[in-house]
């Protein structure tokens, strides 16, 4: 069973997409910031990491690279709805720095689930 890895500091959001993503079939795990993300990442080894870009603590640009860096088959889908700014510069360097993937909040579940999909068809 291919696993998932939700990194948002929204509860509502990891919820969402966790429940459209285990009625798919995957095996998903849970993280509130970038730096339980990262442990959650490293204990799980997930197939796919879905992570927020704007999160207190360690962000989202951070926590990308950190998994970018070691060099896993793992793929990344970015999600941010601008932050405050709403300055989505952010989310195009993501697709930089390791991201395959970056969607522009709100998302449905329906697309999250689509994305994982097609990312898990590509890696085989």
């Amino acid at each position: 069973m291919s696993s998932v890895l939700i990194i948002d500091d929204e509860k509502n959001i990891r919820e969402l997409f966790s429940e459209a993503l285990e009625d798919a079939g995957y095996d998903v795990h849970l993280a509130a910031d970038g730096d339980s993300g990262i442990r959650a990442f490293d204990r799980h080894a997930p197939d796919v990491v879905i992570v927020d870009v704007f999160m207190p603590e360690k962000d989202g640009i951070e926590t990308i690279l950190e998994i970018s860096l070691r060099k896993t088959r793992a793929r990344i889908i970015a999600i941010s709805g601008g932050g405050f700014s709403q300055n989505f510069q952010f989310l195009d360097m993501t697709q930089r720095l390791g991201a395959d993937v970056m969607l522009y909040k709100p998302v449905l579940p329906d697309k999250i689930v689509a994305c994982v999909n097609e990312l898990i068809d590509r890696t085989g």
